[in-house]
């Protein structure tokens, strides 16, 4: 799995763009073939969860930019609990 990459300083217009090209990126892989590149970066469709785990980043780097951070609670509900009356 790769690194975790810091994004963490940078502005959140840059972060959008990165955002962006990652999806493109994604959806190309998906759709065009097995390869994609665009300046200093190029990946293949092997690389797929390393562009994942990219997105993941500047998703995670946007919402701390924004102070938009979303916090998930889970809830397990017993079906089979049975009261005693």
């Amino acid at each position: 799995m790769p690194a975790v990459v810091d994004l963490s300083g940078l502005p959140l217009a840059d972060l959008q763009e990165l955002q962006a090209l990652y999806i493109q990126v994604l959806k190309d892989l998906a759709t065009a073939g097995q390869s994609y590149s665009f300046p200093g970066r190029s990946f293949t469709r092997v690389q797929l969860g390393e562009v994942t785990q990219l997105l993941a980043d500047v998703n995670t780097a946007i919402a701390k930019a924004d102070n938009t951070r979303s916090q998930i609670a889970y809830a397990r509900i017993d079906t089979q609990c049975r009261f005693n009356r």
